[in-house]
């Protein structure tokens, strides 16, 4: 399941992984989306543990903005080390951006897209999701998931609690 902190995020997340080369790269997996909306980095993961509770699910990345983490003061870096600590407790890993989601698709589509607002944006990149391919923030999500599914040695479907 891929998790993210709203539902800008979770639109974006849906068009990146129907990519075709993204398929190609990740055939064995099947997603499934959710996202929480406008709060803490702890209250996100907090919602992403709810939402996984009754699903077996191979794999939960949670995205989460490092700038409202950086928000808290000097003791933001022991604050995301204790929040990895508690996702990972509970399956889940956590994908932290760069300082934002916007500002991870500002890097790829250009400067010149600063000037737009976040659903603007988010927008644009959804449109030109195709150069996102081989990116730092593509790159970076098939690693996790390949790595889990070494881990793994094969993928299985979601199975639901009983």
């Amino acid at each position: 399941m891929l998790f993210g902190e709203g539902g800008r995020d979770r639109k974006f997340y849906e068009k990146l992984t129907d990519h075709r080369i993204f398929q190609y790269h990740t055939k064995k997996w099947n997603f499934h989306f959710d996202n929480a909306w406008g709060c803490s980095p702890k209250e996100v993961v907090e919602q992403c543990i709810i939402t996984k509770q009754n699903v077996d699910y191979d794999l939960v990345i949670c995205f989460i903005d490092l700038d409202v983490l950086k928000r808290e003061g000097k003791k933001w870096e022991v604050y995301k080390i204790e929040l990895e600590k508690h996702a990972s407790d509970n399956g889940i890993y956590i994908y932290w951006h760069i300082d934002n989601a916007e500002n991870e698709y500002i890097r790829v589509l250009g400067q010149r897209y600063k000037k737009y607002n976040k659903h603007q944006l988010n927008e644009y990149a959804r449109k030109n999701i195709y150069k996102f391919v081989n990116q730092d923030l593509w790159n970076n999500l098939k690693e996790i998931i390949k790595k889990r599914e070494n881990i793994l040695g094969k993928v299985n479907r979601p199975r639901l609690s009983s």
